[in-house]
C-alpha cells in the first residue's frame, strides 16, 4: 500500500512542480505525506460535494487539478469557505494533492487531453517559458492531418466534452488547417495564436476583444468553458495512476468523481 508521498512522487514524474507558474501552489496541500493510501478519488475542483463523495467511498486521498489554497491563509476563520473546506478535509482524515499549471505544461497534460478529437501533425507548445524543457509549455499548436470544416470540429467537441454551450466566432463552412489549443483560460495567449498562424483557437474565458479581432481577421475561436475544457485531464490522471500502480503492484483503488459539474449553468432566453 503506497503512501501519499509515493503518489505525489509519481505525479512529479509526469508533471514536475518546476513547471508550475510562480503564482501557483501545487503538490500536497492538506494531510500527512506518510498516510497510507488504499483509495484515491480524482476531480477537477476541491469542492464540498467532492469531499462528501470522498467520505462516502472511503477515500484516503483526493487529487484535484485546481488547488484549494492558492495564496497563504492569514487566518483559519471558518466563516470563509477555504479555511472551512481545509478544516473539513482534516477532520475527515483526507489528504489533498493539487496538480495545476505544472499539469497544464506537462507533455500529455491538460492541452494535450483537450486535443483528443483532433488528428495532429507536428504538435508543439504554444508558449515556451524559461522553466520548460523537453516539449513542455503552455498550450499546443499543430497542423491537422486532414483539413476539416469548423462545423465538423464543433460537432466533434460537442460529443467529446461535458455538456456546455460553446461561444464561437467563425463561419461553419470555413476550412481549418492549423489549430491552437489551451485548456482553461487562454485569452492571454492570443498573440501567440496569431504568431503561430492558427486558423482556429480552442480555449475558454475568451475576452470580447479577442473574439472581435478573430472575427475581423477571419479566424475561428471556440470558447468551450473553463470546466469543460479542462475536465478531460481528470480521467487522464486516473489512467496514469492506474498504470503506474499496476507496475508497482500496489493494492489501491483509483476512481474519478463522475458527478462533478461546472460551477455555472447557462439558460437560453
Amino acid at each position: 500500500m503506497p503512501t501519499v508521498s509515493d503518489i505525489e512522487n509519481l505525479l512529479e514524474e509526469w508533471a514536475p512542480k518546476s513547471l508550475a507558474e510562480e503564482w501557483d501552489n501545487v503538490g500536497l496541500q492538506i494531510g500527512d505525506p506518510d498516510t497510507r493510501v488504499s483509495r484515491v478519488l480524482i476531480a477537477l475542483d476541491p469542492t464540498q460535494s467532492l469531499l462528501k463523495k470522498a467520505k462516502e467511498t472511503g477515500a484516503d486521498l483526493v487529487i484535484t487539478h485546481h488547488p484549494l489554497i492558492f495564496k497563504p491563509l492569514y487566518n483559519l476563520n471558518l466563516s470563509y469557505w477555504i479555511p472551512a473546506a481545509a478544516a473539513d478535509f482534516l477532520k475527515a482524515g483526507l489528504c489533498l494533492i493539487a496538480a495545476h499549471t505544472n499539469l497544464d505544461a506537462a507533455k500529455g497534460g491538460v492541452s494535450d487531453q483537450l486535443a483528443g478529437p483532433l488528428m495532429f501533425n507536428h504538435v508543439s507548445p504554444l508558449l515556451v517559458r524559461e522553466q520548460d524543457v523537453h516539449d513542455t509549455g503552455i498550450g499546443r499548436v499543430g497542423e491537422l492531418e486532414q483539413p476539416v470544416t469548423l462545423e465538423e470540429i464543433i460537432n466533434a467537441y460537442s460529443s467529446f466534452l461535458k455538456p456546455g454551450i460553446f461561444s464561437i466566432t467563425g463561419m461553419p463552412e470555413q476550412t481549418i488547417h492549423r489549430v491552437a489549443i489551451c485548456g482553461g483560460s487562454g485569452s492571454d495567449l492570443w498573440p501567440q495564436v496569431l504568431a503561430a498562424g492558427a486558423d482556429l483557437f480552442i480555449s475558454a474565458e475568451i475576452k470580447h476583444s479577442v473574439f472581435r479581432e478573430a472575427e475581423q481577421l477571419g479566424k475561428a475561436v471556440i470558447s468551450a468553458g473553463h470546466f469543460q475544457s479542462e475536465w478531460p485531464i481528470v480521467p487522464a490522471i486516473a489512467n496514469y495512476l492506474l498504470t503506474a500502480s499496476e507496475k508497482s503492484s500496489w493494492d489501491i483503488d483509483i476512481s474519478i468523481f463522475e458527478d462533478e459539474t461546472a460551477p455555472a449553468w447557462t439558460r437560453e432566453t
